[in-house]
């Protein structure tokens, strides 16, 4: 799993792709993607300032400081 941030203008796109069987690369779907794909956030007016992903997992740090995970959540 990877993310990416890529910056157009002002606005900052977050992407993934990789392993997603378990639902960690945030595309709504648990199907698997070697192509890089936006990942639609559930906010408008926030930016992701940071992203940590693990083996089955993500996470997504926002400016305003929501954080949003997504993935295996077997232990929460």
């Amino acid at each position: 799993t990877n993310g990416v941030k890529e910056k157009q203008g002002a606005v900052l796109t977050t992407f993934s792709w990789g392993a997603g069987q378990f639902g960690q690369l945030g595309l709504g779907s648990s199907g698997d993607s070697i192509d890089p794909n936006e990942v639609k956030l559930p906010f408008s007016k926030d930016t992701v300032e940071q992203i940590e992903a693990g083996h089955q997992h993500t996470m997504l740090l926002t400016k305003k400081g929501h954080i949003y995970s997504f993935g295996y959540g077997v232990y929460g």
